[in-house]
């Protein structure tokens, strides 16, 4: 039999379609057609196949019942069906014997002996890990080409999707962005203008462009922060400037390079953030990274006095092996929490002769997704925001302590001046950057 479906692709559904990938990922804004991308691979396969087995799911049978089996079921010709899923019988038979199971990953994880030729995960981000693993591990029909899809909204880079899919460059992986805007035909007329007029810039690029992210609203810490006027893409080094890089450590380590614009603007041109390094490693890899992106620039590093607990792996501080790593000095103070925060704040703020005080280079994109809406202040347990503590995380906070330090090393003793002069008794902040040449 010929089947002929009548279906036209978006541009990512078509790379999709035709990618050889077992491990495929399609990552999108709202309504981007991802998950019917994927139903219509799943029919695909069923009938590229005879006799193929295939599980389509999601979190619970009630989310796939809406998600998936009833849009399934709008797209297959009746004359191809032996039967439809029932909540006896959960799955689609097709009359070549194919047939595709539809399971809630909370009743699937109690029943995991189905040889598959292939899965689809929707909203792959809602489940584990080790579902993900499970099911990858029961395709294993002879005779069918091995796939498995998932889709989702785009998620943190701390997230385990994000990790599988483009941290680890695990082999057999690919994933595919999905814009909403490349399925704008099949969107009631003025559906993307609203979205545009109405969401915050974070959202936008996360629920309509379909790039990873955190979003969050209300509590983030630096809500100064804009895209629109934060970002240069055509930041470069002034290599008559030394490079700042401010050092943060703890079990995840971090580095941002910067340099002073003037007495009242800082350029953010790099980051390197690295998971579970010993401090050895870790100033390997900003030594190698710091030739690569500024050859030639004189360095003027500082860090926390965190810095000074001492590995258990070398028995020194991080800042003294990496001082003996990297053969440099790196100046340390203890950074007040909440003076520093607002200072950021402010600096953000600040706009001179059109020019924000504090300009990122989009290659920063942890930081920028930190400033987005990552970096949030704690939450009470009854779910109120607790303002003037920022929350734990093992990735934003890093990076946003380097930019406090540096913020504060570079600001504070100004303001603090300035605080002076007005009557307030501050102390003034002593630069720890002396003994290098500007």
């Amino acid at each position: 039999m010929r089947l002929k479906i009548d279906y036209i692709p978006v541009p990512s559904g078509r790379k999709f379609h035709a990618s050889p990938a077992r491990v495929k990922l399609a990552v999108g804004g709202k309504r981007s057609s991802k998950t019917l991308t994927m139903l219509e691979e799943a029919l695909m396969l069923s009938f590229e196949y005879p006799g193929n087995v295939g599980l389509l799911a999601r979190e619970t049978y009630g989310e796939a019942q809406e998600a998936l089996i009833d849009p399934m079921l709008k797209i297959v010709p009746n004359e191809v069906i032996e039967y439809t899923p029932t909540i006896a019988r959960k799955a689609l038979k097709f009359t070549n014997g194919s047939v595709i199971y539809f399971r809630g990953l909370d009743e699937h994880r109690k029943s995991k002996g189905l040889t598959l030729g292939f899965v689809g995960i929707d909203e792959v981000d809602a489940v584990t890990e080790e579902d993900l693993i499970q099911l990858d591990g029961q395709i294993s029909l002879f005779g069918a080409r091995p796939v498995l899809m998932a889709t989702c909204n785009p998620v943190e880079r701390s997230h385990w999707v994000y990790r599988r899919w483009v941290t680890d460059q695990l082999p057999g992986y690919e994933y595919f962005r999905f814009p909403t805007r490349d399925n704008a035909s099949h969107l009631p007329a003025g559906y993307i203008e609203h979205m545009l007029g109405t969401m915050p810039e974070s959202w936008v690029k996360r629920y309509l462009e379909g790039e990873w992210g955190s979003i969050t609203l209300g509590d983030r810490v630096y809500e100064e922060f804009s895209e629109k006027l934060h970002i240069y893409p055509a930041l470069v080094t002034n290599v008559s400037m030394p490079v700042r890089r401010t050092w943060d450590f703890g079990a995840h380590a971090a580095v941002t390079f910067s340099q002073l614009r003037d007495k009242m603007g800082m350029d953010y041109l790099g980051e390197v953030f690295r998971r579970k390094l010993t401090a050895q490693q870790f100033a390997q890899v900003v030594g190698k990274i710091s030739k690569e992106y500024f050859p030639g620039a004189v360095f003027a590093d500082r860090g926390d006095i965190a810095g000074l607990h001492n590995e258990t792996t070398s028995g020194m501080s991080a800042i003294d092996v990496v001082n003996k790593e990297l053969g440099i000095s790196i100046n340390y103070s203890k950074i007040p929490l909440a003076d520093s925060i607002e200072l950021v704040r402010t600096k953000l703020s600040q706009i001179i002769s059109g020019i924000t005080a504090l300009r990122f280079h989009p290659r920063m994109r942890l930081t920028i997704e930190a400033l987005n809406g990552g970096y949030v202040w704690q939450k009470n347990r009854d779910g109120t925001v607790q303002k003037g503590i920022p929350a734990a995380d093992d990735t934003f906070e890093h990076l946003m302590d380097t930019m406090r330090y540096d913020v504060w090393d570079a600001f504070a003793y100004d303001r603090n001046r300035r605080d002076a002069e007005d009557g307030n008794t501050i102390e003034p902040v002593e630069s720890v950057w002396d003994g290098v040449s500007w």
